[in-house]
């Protein structure tokens, strides 16, 4: 695999439609307030999983130079 290839998102065309079907179902149901909530909780959860995301790059690049380091 090429270097930093892992970080190329592939989803499959199914996984994309019931993606997109959750996230239409999602505009229908609740009531403001709720939704509001949803969102905030949402921003949240995306900032933790964004941190854990860069750290979690950051670790596998460090390990993919020294695995390249070896094997050069």
């Amino acid at each position: 695999m090429a270097f930093a290839q892992w970080l190329v998102p592939s989803i499959s065309l199914e996984k994309q439609i019931e993606v997109e079907r959750h996230a239409r179902a999602v505009l229908t149901q609740g009531t403001e307030k709720e939704v509001r909530g949803l969102c905030s909780q949402l921003v949240r959860t995306l900032a933790e999983r964004e941190q854990v995301m860069s750290q979690a790059v950051g670790y596998i690049s460090e390990i993919e130079i020294q695995l390249e380091d070896i094997n050069n």
